[in-house]
């Protein structure tokens, strides 16, 4: 297969564009017409018996982030700087003893133009977040304290009120030595073929009112080892017929990494109905799994740079899936879903969501040769005051046999050395309060 460079050319016009806007947008940001500074302040304390083992007890956890923003704009020039901590408590003694603040970091780090050459087309060039659709495949993560951020230039391009296609190019890890640019060294050097790197597009269109199609194609290109090549086809669409909204996604994954030759496949849908303050629906998602790891197959879909939190559970025992760390062992994941939401007033809002997962193939080889993990429930409760949003809530997992092969492989059949069965109940629980200013 052909590399995706080579077809497009797709990382040198990027780059080159985006060092056009740099450029043009520089001088008019040193007369900025405004400036202003933001930031954010979350805690969050969690309860954790995620384990299932009654002689661990419980894991008391507090962590916090911390973010400041100055944001410059001058008519269609913009610049955007986010230096953020996040950090658990404790695990720096004191400052006094350790200042070292491991994950104080330049969150983000951007320059903006909304038109470029007057060519209609804008572009976004530094470090930033992405988000794609509903997250499913390219999202921030926000959830997490250090959420993500990546390298890289957004372009987009608007057609009036029916849509906009977003191109883009992100350097997700540098092989090459880079001591000459601030001192320091990159693992060695290994040319283009050593990057890790991601370019496609992502578009966006209003079929109808109400009614949004986003087609998208992502490439993955790794040099790390065995060389990736990963295209993933697909699209997201949404609409509602009030009082009906629903969901639909479909995603194809071609290519190779090595020997091996890559076929792999998501589906999901689901639909809500609303009344009143009360909202239900279903669902269910589909990742396609891997039934044979002896053969040059691999059928495990990735879901390369998604928030997974959002979807497969709150309690995140399913994150990883195509990878070496795969949550379920490449064998893909089915989870059906039942949902529910009231809005108690203006302020507040409760959920529940139900999760019954299974994985898509089984394997005696794999999790006991059993395809059922378990049942999750998630407890969410929202309120707003003023800035602050305070959020509580509550999870608990009803492990069966597969999940139990995951996590305690040795006992899979026997339930001896750890005490646990499948009539345990893993919970866990939090409490988290944001302020943005």
């Amino acid at each position: 297969m052909k590399n995706f460079n080579q077809l497009f050319g797709v990382r040198a016009r990027l780059v080159t564009l985006g060092l056009a806007a740099g450029v043009v947008a520089l001088p008019a940001l040193a007369q900025a017409a405004s400036v202003e500074v933001g930031g954010q302040v979350r805690y969050r304390g969690e309860a954790d018996i995620r384990d299932f083992n009654p002689d661990t007890g419980t894991d008391v956890v507090n962590s916090q982030r911390a973010r400041l923003s100055v944001k410059v704009d001058n008519e269609q020039y913009h610049g955007f700087v986010q230096v953020q901590d996040a950090r658990v408590w404790g695990e720096e003694t004191d400052t006094l003893s350790d200042a070292s603040a491991d994950s104080l970091d330049m969150h983000q780090a951007f320059l903006k133009v909304d038109d470029v050459l007057d060519t209609g087309v804008g572009v976004q060039v530094g470090r930033q977040e992405i988000n794609f659709a509903d997250e499913r495949l390219v999202g921030a993560v926000d959830w997490t304290q250090n959420a993500r951020s990546l390298d890289g230039i957004v372009l987009s391009r608007a057609f009036g009120d029916q849509g906009v296609v977003i191109p883009f190019y992100l350097q997700l890890n540098e092989q090459d030595d880079v001591s000459a640019v601030h001192g320091a060294t990159v693992n060695t050097d290994e040319g283009l073929d050593g990057d890790t790197w991601a370019a496609g597009f992502h578009s966006a269109w209003t079929v109808a009112k109400g009614h949004s199609f986003q087609p998208h194609v992502y490439y993955v290109r790794s040099g790390d080892g065995d060389n990736l090549n990963l295209y993933t086809l697909g699209f997201y669409y949404t609409g509602t017929m009030n009082p009906v909204s629903y969901d639909f996604t479909a995603d194809y994954q071609t290519g190779d990494s090595g020997d091996t030759d890559i076929s792999a496949f998501l589906v999901s849908g689901h639909a809500f109905f609303t009344s009143g303050d009360l909202k239900v629906g279903a669902g269910v998602d589909y990742l396609s799994g891997d039934d044979d790891t002896t053969d040059t197959d691999n059928e495990a879909f990735n879901t390369l740079l998604a928030t997974n939190h959002k979807f497969y559970g709150y309690m995140d025992y399913f994150t990883a899936f195509g990878s070496t760390a795969d949550s379920v062992s490449g064998l893909g994941l089915i989870d059906w879903q039942l949902k529910g939401a009231y809005t108690v007033d203006p302020a507040t809002t409760a959920g529940v969501d139900l999760h019954y997962f299974q994985t898509a193939e089984s394997d005696d080889t794999r999790l006991g040769g059993d395809d059922t993990l378990g049942t999750e429930v998630d407890f969410t409760v929202n309120h707003k005051a003023g800035p602050v949003t305070l959020q509580i809530g509550y999870s608990a997992f009803l492990m069966d046999d597969a999940m139990e092969a995951k996590l305690f492989p040795v006992n899979a059949d026997s339930n001896g050395t750890n005490d646990v069965s499948t009539d345990d109940v893993g919970h866990w629980a939090y409490v988290m309060a944001t302020l943005n200013f």
